[in-house]
């Protein structure tokens, strides 16, 4: 039993099997797919040697860690074609520049003529035309497969899926409260290429509704030298400063109310509160209008 002065080093020694535990656990889960029987061997031996020793916390820890490895575990999934695959899907977002069209996020809703099923996924979908967002419809698209690159703490085993539009048998648009959201996010990308030079467009486009489509590689490149490449993307500073200046011109607007208004307005809410009620508002389109990205989240 620990005494009084050695309570920090038994805290310590739980803590390190508690760890070590749970490492071997884990490890054990990922080895056994390559060595099977020496795995097993060794963690029979693992579980004798505790019952021996009644460490029966120790077992329970490594077992919890073996299942938890299991359940968390994903095969890899394969990549695969379908030249001639008819889908029915809406686009998600607006449609970006690329070099030889445009590219959208579409949700698919069905799919004929393909192996995989990828109903209810969203794919990267390449045009010639560029495709209104909120647009429903049925394509003859070539569908691929990729499999991700698989950086550092990346746990995604699905593939990346592409398609290429070949045919559009039938479209329309549901004009819904996110199809005016996108039709004024690219209204106000038309108003700054139209406005500004193609550089200053690009870098509005970016800090404002979070397109990155007209930023040149010269700029990516500046951007990325002076380790400024996180402010062409929309993130919580940027929804924050937007917030914090609609919060201000409200409370400057508020506090200038006849005094009357004012106090018996202060009987109900602060100007401070009522400012930031009157900012949600627009807060929450400039959250639909930069793309509700989860930086700006």
């Amino acid at each position: 039993m620990c005494g009084v002065h050695i309570q920090d080093n038994c805290r310590f020694t739980f803590l390190m099997w508690l760890f070590l535990s749970s490492l071997a656990g884990i490890s054990s889960f990922y080895l056994f797919k390559y060595f099977p029987f020496a795995i097993s061997l060794l963690l029979i031996a693992i579980i004798v040697f505790s019952l021996i020793r009644k460490r029966f916390i120790l077992i329970a820890l490594i077992l919890i860690s073996f299942f938890y490895a299991y359940s968390r575990d994903h095969p890899i999934a394969e990549p695969f074609r379908c030249d001639d695959a008819l889908i029915k899907g809406y686009v998600v977002d607006m449609p970006a520049g690329t070099a030889i069209g445009f590219s959208a996020p579409v949700r698919i809703i069905d799919i004929d003529n393909c192996a995989v099923d990828i109903r209810g996924r969203q794919i990267k979908m390449f045009s010639s035309g560029s495709l209104e967002a909120g647009a429903e419809g049925v394509f003859l698209v070539g569908i691929k497969g990729r499999r991700r690159f698989f950086n550092p703490s990346s746990f995604r085993h699905d593939v990346q899926i592409s398609a290429s539009l070949k045919e559009v048998y039938s479209l329309k648009v549901k004009k819904d409260i996110m199809w005016y959201v996108q039709r004024s996010r690219a209204a106000l990308i038309s108003f700054f290429r139209k406005e500004f030079s193609q550089d200053v467009a690009g870098f509005l486009g970016a800090i404002v509704t979070g397109d990155r489509s007209g930023v040149s590689a010269d700029m990516r490149k500046s951007f990325a030298y002076s380790g400024l490449a996180h402010l062409l993307a929309v993130s919580g500073v940027h929804f924050g400063i937007f917030s914090f200046l609609v919060f201000s011109v409200f409370r400057f607007i508020l506090k200038r109310l006849p005094y009357p208004v004012l106090n018996r307005m202060t009987l109900y809410i602060t100007p401070s509160g009522l400012s930031a009620l009157l900012s949600l508002p627009f807060m929450t389109f400039y959250l639909f209008l930069s793309g509700a990205g989860i930086p700006a989240i």
